[in-house]
């Protein structure tokens, strides 16, 4: 937590559940039921529904209905997207050769799943607009919709790596009809309804490069004599391949010690005749 950490994931989840959604239009019709106005585009912002009202009621602001209002409610961590302590993963990371190799491989750090809170509140004057613009997104939520991101650009991958988030419906619309009015109040209805952005908060995407595994061989060899250290006959301190002919002798004077990051079998041992047997 000691380095900063910022990558716009809350500002883009909310740019594209607004672009997701800002293509509706309504009509107006006749009693026949037929169009006779061209479409009308809805305007979508981002600000509280009581943001909007006080725009409305200040004559000098140009907010025009119908408008629908987007705002945060809240972020929650997600547990049911938590299956493991999965540290992280390598992904290839960007080469300026082209090629890629092992010193461009990058372990990205695992996300954190969050679900965002989203509060839609559609203003307007006539039911009717209203109904249009929930009928717009409402059959496209069964059961849910994607919106394509792709991983903060600091991490510096090689390629284009989408992240899918999917934005739950919660199934309900409130509407709200004034109570009171006046002469010099317009007539508004309103109706509000919730949304759940599955997204995803990224750790530190800086350099992060993964090492190199080594290995530590250490075969230690005990001799009798100074003599010994000349004459070729023993291990040197270096990786040794033992093969049956030479295993008794080999272990009647040779401590080996392995040190690795791969799992090893042990207790292996050769029998008389020379098979490979195991403890």
């Amino acid at each position: 937590m000691k380095t900063y950490t910022y990558n716009f994931e809350l500002d883009d989840a909310l740019h594209l559940f607004i672009q997701a959604f800002d293509s509706i239009v309504i009509n107006r019709y006749n009693k026949y039921r037929t169009p006779i106005k061209n479409s009308i585009q809805v305007r979508y912002i981002y600000a509280p529904k009581e943001r909007v009202l006080f725009d409305l009621i200040n004559k000098q602001q140009n907010v025009t209905l119908p408008v629908v209002a987007i705002s945060l409610t809240g972020l929650q961590r997600d547990t049911k997207r938590v299956f493991n302590k999965i540290y992280g993963f390598p992904l290839p990371q960007y080469s300026s050769t082209g090629a890629v190799s092992a010193q461009d491989t990058k372990l990205l750090r695992s996300p954190e799943p969050v679900d965002i809170g989203i509060k839609m509140s559609i203003l307007a004057r006539y039911q009717e607009d209203i109904n249009q613009i929930y009928s717009n997104f409402v059959p496209y939520n069964n059961p849910y919709i994607i919106i394509s991101w792709q991983i903060p650009s600091e991490a510096n991958l090689l390629n284009v790596t989408e992240v899918r988030m999917p934005v739950l419906w919660d199934g309900n619309i409130t509407f709200e009809y004034p109570k009171e009015i006046d002469g010099q109040t317009d007539f508004l209805i309103s109706a509000e309804t919730n949304f759940t952005i599955k997204a995803w908060l990224f750790p530190y995407l800086g350099n992060n490069d993964i090492a190199n595994i080594f290995y530590a061989y250490t075969n230690v060899t005990s001799v009798s004599s100074a003599s010994d250290l000349t004459s070729g006959n023993y291990y040197s301190l270096q990786q040794q391949v033992i093969t049956p002919t030479s295993v008794l002798s080999a272990f009647s004077n040779t401590d080996v010690v392995s040190v690795s990051g791969i799992p090893q079998f042990t207790g292996q041992f050769y029998a008389i005749l020379g098979g490979l047997s195991a403890l």
